[in-house]
């Protein structure tokens, strides 16, 4: 008896609805249970550092997909600053020389409501 179903050939940022039955004697139940999802966005590719100098750092990345992805959601670390930009490539000034820093990039959908991409990490100092 399967009690789960991959489904595949999904969009990305795209809603889903589905619906569930119950089957017996090849007979369906009346009342399904229903579920909505999301679909997440490609993850960005190819994130790294442009250039750099000692207070600042100069990052760009790749569109994981060409049309769903609305945003991104640039996050530095330390010191857990996040900046929300729709371009792919940032500016992030006012850092410290000599400081180990971490960036992560996470993909939105247009609609800024669905599920997030998996981060895109690097580390530069």
């Amino acid at each position: 008896m399967d009690r789960q179903r991959e489904i595949t050939g999904l969009n990305s940022c795209t809603e889903y609805s589905f619906e569930v039955f119950t089957l017996y004697e090849n007979v369906r139940s009346r009342n399904g249970q229903r579920s909505t999802v999301y679909t997440k966005p490609e993850a960005a590719i190819n994130l790294r550092v442009i250039d750099f100098n000692s207070t600042s750092l100069w990052l760009s990345w790749m569109r994981g997909s060409p049309l769903e992805v609305g945003g991104y959601k640039v996050t530095i670390q330390p010191p857990g600053r996040t900046v929300a930009v729709t371009k792919t490539s940032l500016i992030v000034t006012g850092l410290s020389p000599g400081t180990m820093y971490n960036v992560s990039v996470i993909s939105r959908c247009v609609d800024n409501l669905s599920v997030e991409s998996v981060p895109v990490s690097i580390q530069h100092a």
